[in-house]
């Protein structure tokens, strides 16, 4: 009887020491950067289910379909990072930056989960990595910066396309010459052989189903009105530690002009080197488009777009014709941490 009764008595303590360590592990569970409902998902099957992958690419129904899911991937990427700031941007200066690397807040997880859904290796885990080798050097040389280029720093349409800067739409494959950073190429009916050429750099046998994107000028130097332009010397405003790079463009992109202003946003290492740097940014563009022959202008003005981010883009899209812009009639509106820039579009 006496063995017996201690039996309880030994389970109890089992209990308690369970419950214990329950406890414990709750309070030091550590804070999530915003609630685990991934919302950023939540259209997936709907949405990118229509989908496929062939060739080493993401293949998309027609244009319809692959600005359908290109507005829906922009949406989630905006809603991420937006809840994020819902949930701690009250905090200000470093102290924001400071908390997203404590919680290891990754800016781009909708663009990785959407990448996983099909196994694509993108241009944009080119460009990071780029990015990142780029950032260890301790005078930041823009010469060398990976997202200068203007059709290529859209973190999302970079998300799209493959290693090679490829995709295909209906029957007709898409690829931007130079690693991503050149021109598109249009490679129709299926020509798998003369997109293959047009990767390798070989001579093709028969160009007829292969369009290299023109650049349109009025004029012979293409200073006057041009569909294809930008202004990436990505000047940069140093203040103390932190510094900022600025873009403006203008570029025929598939099948519409997009107008686009960009802020990056950097701080200095302790231990040397740089890293993207979570601040108050703000864009607003406007400006005139003209039509082909560069004698009706039209005005737009954008809304502001004001995020806690380390990188803003703003744009502008203007469906159907082939747009150009003349010598500074576009103009940013640009506010870093602080201090506020007018850019204008100038080309040389």
């Amino acid at each position: 009887m006496l063995k017996n009764s201690k039996i309880p008595k030994f389970q109890n303590l089992i209990i308690l020491l369970i419950m214990g360590l329950f406890i414990l592990a709750c309070s030091e569970q550590k804070e999530s950067p915003v609630p685990e409902n991934e919302f950023y998902l939540k259209n997936s099957l709907s949405t990118y289910g229509s989908v496929s992958y062939n060739n080493g690419m993401l293949v998309f129904t027609d244009t319809t379909h692959f600005k359908s899911v290109m507005l829906q991937l922009e949406n989630e990427y905006e809603a991420w990072n937006d809840q994020f700031e819902a949930t701690w941007g009250y905090l200000s200066g470093d102290l924001y930056d400071q908390k997203a690397e404590q919680l290891s807040f990754d800016e781009e997880k909708p663009l990785k989960n959407f990448v996983k859904l099909f196994g694509l290796t993108p241009l944009k885990s080119k460009i990071n990595t780029e990015q990142d080798v780029w950032l260890t050097n301790n005078v930041l040389d823009m010469n060398t910066y990976p997202l200068k280029d203007f059709g290529t720093s859209d973190p999302v349409i970079a998300s799209m396309l493959n290693q090679q800067g490829e995709v295909k739409i209906g029957s007709t494959y898409y690829h931007i010459t130079e690693g991503g950073k050149g021109n598109w190429v249009e490679i129709r009916n299926n020509d798998i052989n003369a997109l293959t050429k047009v990767r390798n750099k070989q001579p093709l046998a028969d160009s007829s189903n292969v369009t290299l994107e023109k650049r349109y000028s009025n004029s012979d130097d293409g200073q006057f009105c041009d569909t294809r332009v930008s202004r990436d010397s990505l000047q940069v405003y140093e203040n103390g530690d932190k510094r900022f790079t600025y873009m403006i463009g203008v570029r025929r992109t598939l099948w519409w002009t997009i107008t686009k202003a960009e802020i990056h946003s950097f701080k200095k290492k302790n231990r040397g080197g740089w890293k993207g740097f979570k601040t108050d940014l703000k864009l607003q563009l406007e400006g005139n488009l003209y039509d082909f022959d560069c004698q009706s202008p039209t005005y737009f003005q954008t809304g502001t777009k004001e995020k806690k981010r380390k990188n803003l883009v703003l744009k502008h899209t203007s469906g159907g014709g082939l747009f150009k812009t003349q010598q500074g009639e576009i103009a940013s509106y640009n506010y870093c941490n602080g201090q506020s820039l007018t850019f204008f579009l100038f080309w040389p």
